[in-house]
């Protein structure tokens, strides 16, 4: 997928018109720092270091009998073909198997549990694991996706399964994405190491009903050179829906594109999506990149999360962005580097965020581009934006109404505190160039050394208790 630009009429621009991405192909460790990811910052300006994930704790062992590949059954596949439910298939450590057909794992309750150094690589370009199963378990495995034999696998294809859990294993080598899912139900992601990738980590589509990626130590999608994310979650097609989502404290070491990416894609809304206490840092300068992004989404949280550019200065895209969607809460986070945008997104929450330094000057954004679409109800507050860098067009919150029709109406923008480090740019800018731009609270902002405070757009929006100096 392309990237998407958006032209800004800007009258005091150089040639008028301004390109600024805000929307992108769906398209920190925040300010209140989960403390038990063992983080250290040593200055407000300083980046708190990557944290510390222990591996999780495996789910209870089956009640029913175990068996030894290598010993009591010749191959992993035939260990799942003749296993009950209840049981466990054991590759013992050392154990080394290439894997030329998928192995299938259709029938239910049933563990896969490698020991230390057992492994599973694939000779063909294929997959490694089909799951169409219910309760299966694969624990403390080596996936070699043989990208370096010139294969292109992909790891674990969840097709339509229920129950799974995926738990401390280590994915690497791999030219498509590590775990597949084409539908599915309380699945479980945790524990994992990502590495050497040149795809997605994780990518979901379609109907997929309570999903949990947490606690992996190590998402590295730094190698990815064209589209792809960390994880990725899409409605995607007419009729389906992505629901009950938890993305919580994993380190994804971000390519070209973003960390996380959650969207509709033409389909139903993602709704009850929580995404919590993430790391995620720029592992490589290729100019259209981004943290985490929303598409059409329904009730979301976003809290506690932390981006960092990483002295990279190409990107294009927001830290977070929120676009065509409502009722999100984006509370507590912390981006180095780059802005938080709002593109046609209503009756959503940003409060309590630090931004330090946004890459192209532009701290918040809140537009409406296209013709009677809406960016109004929205309430931005006890924000911090931080300029210790000149950038070439500072705005620490901008306002625009750029399209006929469009109703950019009923925001608050308030208590929040913006300094730069120079005395330029502007504070709040409030733009109208097309639509209707009514009934915004712009009040009780604390300005510092910008060279214009705020700038007016619309006499119908109200301007109080403003601190500039």
């Amino acid at each position: 997928m392309g990237s998407r630009y958006l032209r800004f009429f800007d009258p005091g621009s150089v040639g008028d018109w301004i390109l600024v991405s805000v929307l992108a192909p769906l398209c920190g460790c925040g300010a209140q720092l989960n403390k038990s990811m063992n983080t250290t910052n040593s200055s407000p300006n300083t980046v708190p270091a990557p944290p510390s994930i222990p591996p999780v704790n495996n789910p209870p062992t089956r009640s029913g009998p175990s068996y030894t590949v290598g010993i009591d059954v010749p191959s992993l596949q035939a260990c799942v073909n003749s296993a009950v439910p209840e049981s466990t298939c054991i590759l013992p450590a050392g154990f080394l198997e290439y894997v030329a057909d998928a192995i299938d794992i259709s029938a239910s309750h049933i563990s896969i549990e490698c020991a230390q150094g057992a492994s599973l690589t694939a000779e063909a370009s294929s997959r490694i694991f089909i799951i169409t199963g219910t309760d299966i378990t694969i624990a403390g495995c080596d996936l070699n996706g043989g990208l370096q034999n010139g294969f292109s696998s992909y790891g674990i294809a969840i097709r339509d399964a229920h129950s799974v859990n995926i738990f401390n294993n280590t994915f690497h080598d791999f030219a498509n994405v590590a775990i597949r899912i084409t539908k599915g139900s309380n699945l479980d992601i945790e524990g994992n190491r990502f590495m050497a990738l040149r795809d997605n980590a994780v990518y979901g589509e379609m109907d997929i009903d309570t999903i949990t990626v947490a606690n992996n130590p190590l998402t590295d999608v730094s190698q990815r050179t064209d589209w792809g994310t960390g994880v990725a979650l899409h409605s995607a097609s007419p009729g389906k829906t992505v629901r009950n989502v938890t993305i919580s404290n994993n380190f994804i070491e971000n390519g070209f594109s973003f960390c996380v990416e959650i969207g509709a894609f033409g389909s139903n809304p993602p709704s009850n999506i929580s995404l919590l206490n993430n790391y995620c840092r720029q592992g490589s300068d290729t100019g259209d990149h981004g943290g985490y992004s929303f598409e059409n989404t329904a009730g979301i949280v976003v809290r506690g999360n932390l981006y960092d550019l990483h002295g990279t200065s190409q990107a294009t895209l927001p830290g977070i962005e929120l676009v065509l969607g409502t009722q999100a809460a984006v509370t507590d986070n912390s981006l180095y580097g780059l802005g938080l945008s709002l593109d046609r997104q209503s009756a959503s929450e940003v409060s309590n965020n630090v931004i330090h330094d946004p890459l192209g000057g532009i701290g918040v954004y809140l537009g409406a581009n296209v013709a009677s679409s809406a960016v109004s109800g929205n309430v931005v507050t006890e924000n911090h934006i931080l300029y210790s860098v000149d950038q070439p067009s500072e705005k620490g919150i901008w306002l625009q109404c750029n399209a006929g029709n469009a109703d950019c109406s009923g925001n608050q923008i308030e208590g929040n505190f913006l300094n730069s480090s120079d005395i330029r740019g502007v504070g709040i800018s409030i733009q109208r160039d097309q639509g209707i731009m009514q009934n915004n609270s712009i009040t009780r902002n604390t300005i510092s050394q910008f060279k214009t405070c705020i700038k007016h757009g619309s006499d119908s929006n109200a301007y109080r208790d403003n601190n500039c100096n």
